[in-house]
């Protein structure tokens, strides 16, 4: 389940309103970030209890997105490019719980998170998890705001 942050879900129609012009806003700068503890996420979990993984290589990876698209369900639409995390190194011992997405080079607050159903290991050079993110605003015929990360 995707969860959204409670800092973000203020957010939701200005960037709506932002991503339909083509206007910098909330979704600049984010980064997505890998974690290694196993935790339930709320929309007020503290970005502090995400532990990120320390595999040898490992980087939160910036993310670029696409251009913004109508879905066929009248719903706004954004996709980054493929994030790969792949270690620089064998015997990792290291494993992905899930990811989240951070705003900003220091952030302060996550914008959205999903735990994987089973946690991604790193053992060895040629693990490599790739992930894509997509930002979507719920139809303009639901009256309300929705993400969506797969």
């Amino acid at each position: 389940m995707i969860v959204v942050s409670q800092s973000m879900l203020s957010s939701l129609m200005t960037i709506v309103a932002q991503a339909a012009s083509g206007v910098a806003g909330p979704l600049n700068s984010c980064k997505i970030y890998l974690f290694n503890t196993s935790l339930t996420i709320l929309p007020t979990t503290p970005l502090s209890a995400f532990s990120q993984c320390t595999y040898t290589g490992y980087l939160p990876i910036s993310i670029t997105w696409g251009s913004p698209y109508i879905q066929p369900d009248g719903s706004l639409a954004i996709n980054s490019q493929m994030a790969v995390f792949q270690p620089t190194a064998d015997a990792q011992n290291d494993q992905a719980y899930g990811y989240y997405v951070a705003l900003g080079t220091s952030p302060t607050v996550w914008a959205f998170a999903e735990v994987f159903s089973q946690p991604f290991q790193f053992t060895q050079i040629l693990d490599a998890l790739n992930l894509s993110v997509q930002w979507a605003a719920a139809s303009p015929n639901m009256n309300a705001a929705a993400t969506v990360i797969g």
